[in-house]
């Protein structure tokens, strides 16, 4: 995508031509900021240009406005009557084209940070058309809210994608509605970001939204005109939701990809058809055929109506969740789930009741009224449990490990167990939590789940066998394999030519000496280093024997210190034992000391007594 500005969506609605100068045009647009939000209720400052030629051309033409918007962000405003010091009525319409550059400071001032850029339409032409005197009718205007493309080829399968290359200002409409566009749209509209005019139109189909309505009018034959409903794409590789059921958004009109936007369209209808009554007109928009793009937006979506009751699904019946079992049948009406892998759909034994929920509260009661149902059920078909409440919540196994179903009876009602294999017999679902095999799949003990399912057909009969493969690429090279058994001496060969002259006696001799001389330095080397050797070992012995010695010396003073410890402690014990005992002599000494004393007091008292007594009894008598 090559420049891009903030939203400033264009939408010119009317002219008004005045027998005097100035001249006005009535000028609205929908100013949004630079996140895409609606700049609603404020006074915007707004600067309107007027260039010639192109999108970058001369100005011929600036005025400015202060004006308020309301509240779905819509200004309006009439060009030709702002602040300016140039004459809007001077402008040489003949000599364009012109474009209108708009911008806005969402402050209401003049720092001015929204800015857009479009080619005047049929307003110019019209004041063209009354300003040049001639009786002759002027260029055919382009539709509201639109411009100029230049068709690729016409209407047809093309794969989706540009027979003319990478050419800029093109369009190209695919009516393939079996490719990437679905089964629910009719064409494809790949269309480049720059019109014809190499205008950017990047913003302008960035604000294309699903369900808006598309016309494609050739320029040509205006009466060749085609109309499409924009429906919905995932963002941001122009996905078609069809393929994916449990995406919920966001959606867009249209995703730039490549070099081109993509949009997928139902058509609605077009005109003139040919032939007549077939709606998908090859040779409406020939190849290199201007032609003119619009789009109208679409209205606000409606409330929505009252919810009606949910339908089953089909060959289902209705039952209420009772919780995980062990080996416990559930009660009339409900089901249960026997070891569900980590509280999930993830697998376990399925225990359904003979009765659904719907026969168990009728009035009478209808008992057993789905066992036949529940007994026709075989390996390899397809069982689909679906939150009733919350229909995207839902879990679909494939049958294993049923020979046959078994009939349980808890003395109070029948119950059918079902052995569900955990995956990859469990093929999709969508839990309460969002996940399939993890505690709070579920809804709480109460709920209500739809139970159905679908027979499996009997096995087709094996197809033929299809054509070899081509040939695949050489492996790598394999590791070497062990070495063959020697093979036999060959034959002798001929006879070589004779040597050089050996050596002469003298030099044998000499070199033998020299041999010997070496020899016995080697000897007298070998007996040095034995004899270093010796030393050294006599040595370590030696050592050692100091070592061991030292470590004597020092065993001999750790014992008699202990030895000496151990006396020191003794006499300090002896000392203490003498102090104490000594202690206790002087304690009993004066513990006897005290004892006589009191003794001695007692004596005396006994004594004084006997003499009172004495006296009283002489008393009478002196």
């Amino acid at each position: 995508m090559k420049n891009h500005y903030s939203f400033l969506i264009l939408l010119f609605l009317s002219l008004s031509i005045y027998a005097q100068s100035p001249e006005k045009m009535s000028y609205q647009a929908v100013v949004r900021d630079a996140n895409n939000t609606l700049v609603a209720n404020q006074t915007v400052g707004m600067r309107i240009s007027i260039l010639q030629s192109t999108i970058t051309g001369i100005v011929v033409y600036t005025e400015t406005h202060s004006v308020d918007t309301n509240m779905n962000g819509l200004v309006s405003l009439e060009i030709g009557n702002g602040s300016s010091s140039d004459d809007f009525s001077t402008i040489d319409w003949s000599a364009g084209p012109y474009f209108i550059k708009t911008e806005t400071d969402p402050t209401g001032g003049s720092s001015y940070t929204i800015t857009g850029t479009s080619q005047l339409m049929s307003v110019p032409y019209a004041m063209y058309a009354k300003s040049s005197g001639s009786s002759i009718p002027g260029p055919a205007g382009f539709d509201g809210n639109s411009s100029s493309w230049m068709s690729d080829t016409d209407i047809s399968f093309n794969n989706g994608i540009m027979s003319q290359g990478n050419a800029p200002g093109r369009f190209h409409i695919d009516n393939n509605s079996t490719s990437w566009a679905g089964t629910t749209s009719s064409h494809q509209l790949i269309i480049d970001d720059f019109d014809t005019n190499g205008n950017d139109y990047t913003d302008w189909i960035n604000f294309i939204d699903p369900y808006d309505i598309i016309t494609v009018r050739s320029q040509e034959f205006p009466n060749r005109v085609m109309h499409f409903t924009v429906l919905p794409l995932i963002p941001p590789n122009a996905q078609n939701p069809d393929d994916f059921p449990l995406y919920t958004g966001p959606f867009v009109g249209a995703v730039f990809v490549g070099d081109y936007f993509y949009l997928r369209l139902k058509l609605i209808d077009s005109s003139p058809q040919s032939p007549p009554g077939d709606p998908l007109d090859i040779s409406a928009f020939d190849i290199d055929n201007p032609c003119y793009i619009s789009y109208v937006k679409s209205g606000s979506v409606g409330a929505t109506g009252p919810a009606a009751l949910r339908g089953l699904d089909g060959n289902s019946a209705l039952w209420q969740w009772g919780g995980e079992a062990n080996f416990n049948n559930p009660t009339v009406g409900q089901f249960r789930m026997e070891d569900a892998l980590q509280g999930g759909f993830g697998g376990g034994n399925l225990f359904i009741n003979t009765t659904d929920w719907l026969n168990s509260v009728s009035t009478p009661q209808v008992t057993n009224a789905m066992k036949e149902w529940l007994l026709n059920i075989e390996i390899n078909d397809i069982l689909v449990i679906r939150n009733y409440n919350n229909y995207d919540q839902f879990v679909i196994y494939r049958i294993s490990n049923i020979s046959p179903v078994n009939l349980l009876n808890n003395g109070i009602a029948e119950t059918v167990e079902i052995e569900i294999g955990i995956p990859p017999d469990f093929l999709a679902g969508k839990g309460a939590n969002g996940l399939i095999t993890q505690a709070g799949s579920w809804d709480a003990v109460g709920s209500f789940y739809t139970i159905g399912y679908v027979k499996s057909g009997a096995v087709g009969p094996t197809g033929p066998i299809g054509p070899t493969g081509a040939i695949g690429a050489a492996g790598a090279t394999g590791d070497a394999g062990p070495d063959g058994a020697t093979g036999p001496i060959g034959p002798t060969g001929p006879t070589g030519p004779d040597g050089a002259t050996g050596p002469t006696v003298l030099m044998v001799l000499l070199v033998l000496l020299v041999l010997l001389v070496m020899l016995v330095l080697l000897v007298l080397m070998v007996l040095l280093v034995l004899l270093v050797l010796l030393v050294l070992l006599v040595l370590m012995v030696l050592l050692v024997l100091l070592v061991l010695l030292v470590l004597l010396v020092l065993l001999v003073q750790m014992v008699l210190l202990v030895l000496l410890v151990l006396l020191v402690l003794m006499v300090m014990l002896v000392q203490m034992v003498l102090l104490v005992l000594l202690v206790l002599v002087v304690t009993m000494v004066l513990l006897v000391l005290l004892v006589l004393l009191v003794l001695l007091v007692r004596m005396v008292l006994l004594v004084l007594q006997a003499l009172q007594e004495l006296l009283h009894l002489l008393k009478p008598i002196l």
